[in-house]
């Protein structure tokens, strides 16, 4: 005769079941999935050189440090107010956001470092 033995759920496997009786029950109407009202911005504008220069410029930092502020490196900075190449994603919004309100901006990237 075989013995059962009982295995111990993983998490995974505890948080999957747990995620599909959520599920269920929310189908079943027994309960509401709590939800977040957001306004989301488009996706960010195009810079060009000039435009990339122009904010770095208004930050008063070289392009090293702009690159450090942006996550890039200085050759990628160069590279934009060359014209080569046009940021794009993440460091376009945070450009974006540096040409909205430099100071503001600034102040953030310093509370960062603190």
């Amino acid at each position: 005769m075989q013995k059962k033995i009982k295995a111990k759920k993983s998490k995974l496997e505890t948080g999957l079941l747990k995620g599909l009786k959520e599920a269920v029950a929310y189908e079943k109407k027994q309960i509401s999935l709590r939800t977040t009202e957001l306004e989301v911005p488009d996706a960010p504008p195009d810079f060009n050189k000039t435009d990339v220069k122009e904010v770095r410029d208004e930050l008063n930092v070289s392009q090293p440090v702009f690159a450090q502020i942006l996550g890039v490196s200085s050759g990628t900075v160069k590279a934009w107010e060359a014209g080569a190449n046009e940021p794009s994603g993440s460091s376009a919004r945070l450009i974006q956001m540096a040409k909205h309100d430099p100071e503001a901006f600034m102040e953030i990237m310093q509370s960062l470092a603190d």
